[in-house]
């Protein structure tokens, strides 16, 4: 089973932060410890999941972040298309959550590095 963590960024204090969540219920959460106790005042998060795999380095990678990969040139980020956690590449969808994903017989992951996100590094995709 995959684990289920989350992070924020949050709108206003661009701050990202990591978030402790207990389910409520189909698509609902709640906040542990006081955390965003202030969204009734105002305040707007981007909520991102992590998606279940890490890149070269062992870094959880989340949805939004911005990936490099060896042997392609570009800047990618991390999103939900389809079903599937994965970016888009020059050569099609690339689907990072998948384990088992290979490129040329070597382990894609391997290959996958986290060099920002599209919140605190947007100018890495201009």
């Amino acid at each position: 089973m995959k684990e289920i963590k989350l992070r924020a960024w949050d709108i206003r204090r661009k701050k990202m932060d990591e978030i402790d969540f207990e389910w409520a219920g189909l698509n609902q959460i709640n906040f542990v410890d006081g955390q965003y106790e202030d969204v009734a005042e105002g305040y707007t998060y981007h909520l991102m999941q992590f998606v279940g795999v890490y890149d070269r380095n062992g870094r959880e990678i989340y949805e939004g972040d911005i990936v490099t990969v060896d042997e392609m040139d570009g800047m990618y980020p991390v999103g939900f298309v389809a079903g599937v956690y994965g970016f888009n590449s020059p050569d099609g969808y690339k689907a990072v959550g998948l384990l088992g994903t290979s490129i040329d017989g070597v382990e894609f992951l391997s290959k996958v590095k986290i060099v920002g996100n599209i919140y605190e590094n947007p100018e890495l995709l201009k």
